[in-house]
């Protein structure tokens, strides 16, 4: 739904809030396809009844323990948070700038207005 909704808004950067709140899962899975009747779909079902035989194609990265409260840049995040980062930038294909790393409405990473994803 990310990718969809970022491509018919035209979104040119994300806001990834609570991503504190993962901290401590040994795994976390990402939706990056939808499937119906053994088929790959394009985007999101737009019919409920085609949608009632959707399955979600998951990927699953692992987690961190490490807590990242108090991090202030990307570089500060554990490894496993900045791969789960990225990836959902490579998925949706929208740079995330603002990453919410606490429960504070300051509790947050800003990547800078000229951050875009780069190639690594």
């Amino acid at each position: 739904q990310l990718k969809y909704s970022s491509t018919i808004n035209g979104f040119t950067a994300l806001n990834l809030t609570k991503v504190d709140v993962l901290t401590g899962l040994k795994e976390i899975k990402l939706g990056v396809a939808y499937k119906c009747r053994g088929e790959y779909l394009s985007t999101m079902p737009a019919s409920l009844s085609q949608l009632q035989d959707v399955e979600v194609e998951f990927e699953t990265l692992p987690g961190w323990d490490e807590d990242i409260s108090k991090c202030k840049s990307f570089e500060e995040l554990p490894v496993n948070c900045q791969r789960y980062i990225k990836r959902i930038e490579e998925i949706v294909g929208v740079p995330i700038r603002w990453i919410g790393v606490g429960h504070n409405r300051a509790d947050q990473i800003d990547r800078g207005e000229d951050y875009e994803i780069r190639e690594e």
